[in-house]
């Protein structure tokens, strides 16, 4: 083939229903395309460590794409006829769709990236564009016809424009309609136009490419013994078209259905991702939670640890002063310093009691209680902690309300919590106590992470008052915190109210918003059985007798106010230092001792197995424990169903107890020591 120009041009016709379907291959192949960019961008984008997966639809969308591309070239070489014999070479037609499909897999690799910059979308469009026209003039050199070959230059510069500029197009269409596995899919109408424009491009650039070609007859003709394109090429056209055909929609349901596993694959995801989320949120409350505890026993150690001598101390202050104002006349200007001593020692032994309720050292002494009963016998006094501005109502279920707990205590509880509502409404407002049953199902989250599936009581504390921030909510039960100026409060209300609540088994819980009020729910163990008359109505016992008491404590100065106290009382007393002491007291002495009275920690013996060993040796002697928390006991949770007295003490609450000991009738078991000694074991 001479590239001359003939001076006697021979003019072809074309085929209109081939040129026709040319260009549908053009746009059905751009279709392909740019689905097939898609799934490979998706696959790049997921690929990890040796996953091939995108290099498979890489080649296989490369294999569709230009053997879609040359089918439409080949397709509309078939459309176009001469009026001479005309055969193909099969190695440059081989060649041709070689390059066909090394452009379209240049074209895939570059869209598929997760970024395409200007630079990259001009050298790849140009390269695919030098391919694709070379692909063009390649098939163009491979059709063999009994003519003289030339081309235009114009048109020919213009083919090749027009090649490079629609590669440049493609590849940007390509990039920009992918979804990389997004779930938003893409209006198919604009991946339909988009492959519309494509295919009128490759097929614009195909027939400029034919308008640039110059035939001419050959000076000396010898004809090819080959097809003529006019008879028949309809044949060879339509089985191109049909092969094409099949392979396009092959590579398409191939898409679709990669496509769907997409979906179901993100759509998995996406719930184990929101599984995720939700577990991980839990374990951060909970480990929130276990944090804030740890914090909470801290503190509740540091306390235990100082509890025992810093009450021991103020036992001293409390009665020493006592005895002092005594020894005076009661016009004695001294006295009202004396007052003044035991208003501050009693403030002290507050903090310490709250401190050791928060800690959950306190020792209690639990009782089968209906909550409503303890509510309806402290109204009286709670109406009186309001001002008259501030309107108390009171909601009782009809039902049972039975809690395992101190008495003592739960008035504390309520009586701190109707202090911090008051506090919180200082212009007036309304404040609420609810008690109710319910009942936590063994699905239901979001409660305290200690609590278990079943039936409680509800005890809820709301007001209309100011409210608290999230900030303020996440530290209300932390002790020393609080929100009120210095001097107002010691922060240990609701850390007391916590370690109670826990202490009895329960759960507490604050709900509060700026301007919207405070509730407070406490959640205590629903019991059954017959509840105990906490209440009775009792003559007072005396505070005297001429008994014998053993007083048993390490600390002398214990010892000696206890004995002096007792002694003013009328008991006659003995004094030992420690449990071992005490044996000897008990076996050297010849007439009956009818109390022991005894300290817990002690050197040498404990007051426990001092209690075991007399309930041993001395069946009908009683026992009556002093401490000053219930650490000291070290049975689990503090609960004790012996005789105790608290420190510190003062002289009418020590004769009081005393007293109340000595009437009460022996333990069936033996002596209080030896029921004691049988809780610590």
């Amino acid at each position: 083939m001479e590239l001359l120009f003939s001076p006697s041009p021979m003019h072809g016709s074309y085929n209109l229903s081939l040129v026709a379907l040319s260009v549908l291959i053009a746009m059905l192949a751009s279709y392909v395309a740019l689905d097939l960019a898609e799934r490979v961008a998706v696959a790049r984008a997921q690929a990890s460590g040796s996953t091939n997966t995108w290099r498979v639809w890489l080649v296989a969308g490369a294999v569709a794409m230009g053997i879609g591309i040359w089918s439409m070239h080949f397709v509309g070489m078939l459309a176009f006829s001469l009026p001479a014999g005309m055969a193909y070479n099969g190695w440059l037609v081989a060649l041709s769709v070689t390059v066909a499909i090394l452009a379209s897999g240049v074209a895939l690799g570059v869209t598929s990236k997760a970024a395409l910059r200007l630079k990259t979308l001009l050298l790849a469009g140009f390269a695919m564009g030098i391919a694709i026209a070379g692909m063009h003039y390649i098939g163009m050199a491979a059709m063999q016809v009994d003519a003289i070959l030339t081309y235009d230059p114009v048109l020919f510069a213009l083919s090749v424009a027009i090649a490079i500029t629609a590669s440049i197009v493609a590849l940007w269409l390509a990039f920009t309609l992918r979804r990389d596995g997004e779930e938003e899919v893409v209006n198919w109408w604009i991946r339909v136009g988009a492959a519309m424009v494509m295919g009128i491009a490759i097929a614009g650039m195909h027939y400029t490419g034919m308008a640039a070609a110059r035939f001419a007859p050959m000076p000396e003709q010898t004809a090819l013994h080959g097809m003529h394109m006019v008879e028949g090429g309809h044949l060879a056209a339509i089985g191109i078209a049909a092969a094409t055909f099949l392979l396009l929609a092959v590579a398409l349901v191939s898409s679709l259905l990669d496509r769907r596993e997409q979906r179901r694959l993100r759509h998995q995801l996406r719930a184990a991702d929101a599984d995720l989320a939700e577990q991980t949120q839990v374990l951060e409350k909970t480990t929130a939670q276990l944090l804030h505890a740890q914090k909470m026993e801290s503190v509740g150690q540091l306390a235990g640890g100082i509890a025992h001598d810093f009450n021991n101390l103020l036992t001293a202050i409390l009665n020493c002063s006592e005895f002092a104002a005594d020894q005076l006349p009661p016009d004695s200007p001294v006295q009202n310093d004396i007052r003044q001593i035991q208003a501050a020692a009693g403030r002290a032994a507050t903090l310490v009691h709250q401190l050791l309720a928060f800690s959950r050292r306190q020792v209690s002494q639990p009782r089968l209680l209906e909550l409503k009963i303890v509510l309806k016998h402290l109204l009286p006094m709670l109406r009186r902690l309001v001002p008259e501005d501030v309107t108390l109502v009171t909601k009782f279920t009809e039902a049972t309300t039975q809690v395992s707990a101190d008495p003592v205590q739960i008035e504390q509880v309520l009586v701190n919590l109707i202090v911090n509502a008051r506090d919180a409404m200082p212009d007036g407002g309304t404040l609420t106590i609810e008690v109710a049953q319910t009942k936590l199902a063994e699905d239901r989250t979001g409660w305290d992470a200690g609590m278990s599936p079943g039936e409680y009581v509800l005890l809820t504390v709301s007001d209309t008052g100011i409210g608290m921030d999230s900030d303020t909510q996440a530290r209300i039960f932390e002790p020393f915190f609080t929100t009120k100026e210095q001097g107002k409060g010691t922060g240990l209300g609701l850390a007391s109210v916590y370690g109670i609540v826990k202490q009895s088994g329960g759960s507490v819980s604050v709900y509060s918003a700026l301007s919207e009020g405070t509730r407070f729910n406490i959640y205590l163990p629903s019991q059954h059985g017959l509840a105990e008359d906490i209440y009775p109505t009792l003559p007072s016992p005396a505070s005297g007798g001429p008994e014998t008491i053993l007083v048993v404590d390490d600390d002398s100065v214990i010892r000696s106010i206890a004995g002096r106290v007792l002694t003013r009382a009328g008991y006659q007393i003995l004094e030992a230092t420690n449990g071992v002491h005490a044996l000897e007291v008990c076996k050297q002495y010849e007439y009956a001792i009818h109390l022991i009275l005894s300290d817990i920690v002690m050197p040498e013996m404990r007051g426990p197995e001092l209690g075991r060993r007399i309930g041993i040796l001395y069946p009908g002697m009683k026992i009556l424990f002093m401490s000053a928390y219930a650490q000291e006991f070290n049975t689990g949770n503090g609960e004790l169903n012996v005789p105790f007295l608290g420190k510190p003490f003062t002289p009418q609450s020590l004769t009081r107890k005393v007293r109340e000991t000595l009437d009460a009738p022996v333990s069936s078991h033996g002596s209080d020591g030896a029921v004691l000694a049988g809780q610590l074991t």
